[in-house]
């Protein structure tokens, strides 16, 4: 019998924190256009023909805010979402992109404005769940000491 084929991700999504004086700041988005225009959001984006999903990852952190993280890492979580442009269920693997120090951020034109938050903060402003989910565990699964190798990818 063929061994199934493993599910391939179409988009992803990217949490950036970074480590305050006062604890962990987390990048929140308000989507300016589209099917999720008002809502706040992490770093997203389709997965491009020929590109893996850490290259989309790095691509569309780039792209929407001119960020080059210090380090990324995976959440250990796939957000599965309904796209009502496409009419199809979106599979989005979820990263979190670390930086040393608070960064500038330049928005490109999808975003309406950002927001730097307390993971506690961006729980009840982001509006997925499974964002607020990733947000709130940021600090015991990547800040609490050195992740473990296998989930770093930069």
């Amino acid at each position: 019998m063929a061994r199934p084929r493993p599910l391939q991700p179409t988009a992803i999504a990217v949490i950036v924190a970074y480590p305050a004086s006062d604890g962990i700041r987390v990048l929140a988005l308000e989507r300016r256009g589209g099917a999720f225009a008002g809502c706040w959001n992490l770093v997203t984006g389709m997965i491009e023909e020929g590109e893996t999903a850490i290259e989309a990852a790095l691509r569309e952190l780039l792209e929407e805010t001119q960020i080059v993280p210090d380090a990324l890492y995976t959440a250990e979580r796939v957000d599965y979402f309904y796209d009502p442009i496409a009419d199809a269920v979106q599979v989005a693997p979820i990263f979190v992109a670390v930086l040393d120090a608070k960064p500038a951020v330049v928005l490109d034109g999808s975003h309406e404005r950002f927001a730097w938050l307390t993971p506690e903060k961006a729980a009840t402003t982001l509006s997925f769940a499974i964002h607020r989910d990733v947000a709130l565990t940021l600090g015991p699964t990547v800040f609490a000491g050195e992740p473990a190798s296998w989930r770093r990818f930069r």
